[in-house]
């Protein structure tokens, strides 16, 4: 967790709070942390109003 942490730029009690879903993480944050991991996040932007 702290290798993952410090990749992230973010504290090891940071990444403990979004894994154990005590801190909900901006999409920026959350990216950032998805990416240190090796992975990515493919999503698009919800749109007020718009019908899928």
């Amino acid at each position: 967790m702290s290798l993952l942490a410090e990749l992230a730029g973010v504290s090891r009690s940071t990444v403990s709070r979004i894994e154990s879903g005590k801190f909900e993480p901006t999409f920026a944050l959350l990216q950032r942390v998805v990416e240190a991991a090796g992975f990515t996040i493919d999503a698009a932007p919800e749109v007020p109003g718009a019908q899928g």
